[in-house]
């Protein structure tokens, strides 16, 4: 008697972290208002334009050089859980000339309405596309999280495009 044993070997495919963020690319508006992007909380400088997009008619968030003393923000909050490695990645790029003032992005972390922490990272962008991100581990006790990207005093508008959060 002859018995044949045949072994399946599973193939382990490791799949991208899903984006925690939603309307990442800002095409969604809010509301009425075409300036809001839906989804997202803004402030000062900060606008959904139809010419902040990386490709011509794409949608974007620019921090605008005339608004708001060239000082905004734009965040989206999520759940996030304590111990958490999350990455925050988006592309940007600005006019060209000289800039006074600075570009960042960052991971404000809060339990409950409470702020616990900021990681934060200037961004020195140029006028070529490039793709920033910020890398944290979620503190202890967090349990929600904000992206964020923005501008304080800037002389040249920035645009943005492409946010994606993940955690592992």
């Amino acid at each position: 008697m002859v018995v044949l044993v045949f072994a399946a070997a599973a193939l382990s495919v490791a799949a991208e972290p899903a984006n925690l963020l939603s309307n990442g690319n800002f095409e969604a508006k809010d509301g009425g208002s075409d300036l809001n992007a839906a989804d997202w909380m803004e402030s000062g400088a900060a606008s959904r334009e139809t010419w902040s997009g990386r490709k011509e008619g794409e949608f974007g968030m620019a921090m605008r050089c005339w608004e708001g003393g060239g000082t905004g923000e734009a965040y989206q909050e999520v759940k996030a859980k304590a111990g958490t490695e999350y990455t925050f990645k988006i592309w940007a790029c600005r006019d060209n000339g000289t800039l006074d003032g600075e570009f960042y992005i960052k991971l404000a972390w809060y339990s409950g309405e409470k702020l616990l922490n900021e990681d934060t990272q200037k961004v020195g962008l140029t006028d070529a596309w490039t793709e920033y991100q910020i890398i944290a581990k979620a503190p202890e006790k967090a349990d929600k999280v904000r992206a964020v990207f923005g501008s304080t005093n800037v002389t040249m508008t920035g645009k943005f495009t492409g946010a994606e959060l993940t955690g592992k």
